[in-house]
């Protein structure tokens, strides 16, 4: 009698070695985010200066970890972007000094997880032709998330850049309600 088996010794060997490599591929991984830009809405402010010169104080040392490296986009860069994005230079014979005292990170562990808490201070002073301060205005804006547990790299990313955006959404409504109220006069329309 013959033996009519639909699977030969072949094809279970094929379907034991599939397994196997099956087994060793790597997981699926999910795909890198994508992030939006930083973007302040609204168009630019005329202010009646020659031009804008953008400061970075120095950083006292700290006795708490930096998380800066861990933002898309951390906060000096934000503090940066505003005065670009948000200023035109109307002409005029005064500068526009837009000086950045704090613009940073900081990571502090507790028993549940996490904290992340970001600053950015500061400052736009309007200098005379003689270096005089004719006037200034400013703002600060302090945010934070909190971790619970150890979440992926990708999570804590897309956290840290929800923190970006809020803080940069923040910093424009300070920032235009302060010149409004401080630099008035130097508004060019």
């Amino acid at each position: 009698m013959k033996d009519t088996c639909p699977i030969t010794r072949r094809s279970v060997v094929t379907l034991i070695a599939a397994s196997g490599l099956s087994a060793c591929a790597s997981p699926v991984k999910r795909p890198n985010p994508v992030f939006e830009p930083i973007s302040f809405p609204g168009g630019q402010i005329p202010l009646g200066v020659n031009k804008v010169e953008i400061t970075v104080r120095p950083r006292p040392n700290s006795d708490v970890s930096p998380a800066d490296a861990d933002f898309v986009v951390p906060p000096e860069q934000i503090a940066r972007l505003w005065p670009r994005q948000r200023i035109a230079a109307a002409g005029g014979q005064d500068t526009l000094r837009y000086i950045i005292d704090d613009a940073s990170a900081v990571s502090r562990t507790n028993e549940t997880g996490e904290v992340v808490v970001a600053t950015i201070q500061v400052r736009l002073i309007i200098g005379t032709l003689y270096g005089v301060e004719a006037a200034g205005a400013g703002a600060r804006v302090d945010s934070e998330v909190r971790f619970e547990g150890f979440p992926s790299v990708v999570e804590r990313q897309e956290a840290l850049h929800r923190l970006s955006q809020d803080m940069a959404a923040k910093l424009d409504a300070q920032l235009v309600l302060s010149i409004r109220q401080q630099l008035g006069s130097f508004i060019r329309s």
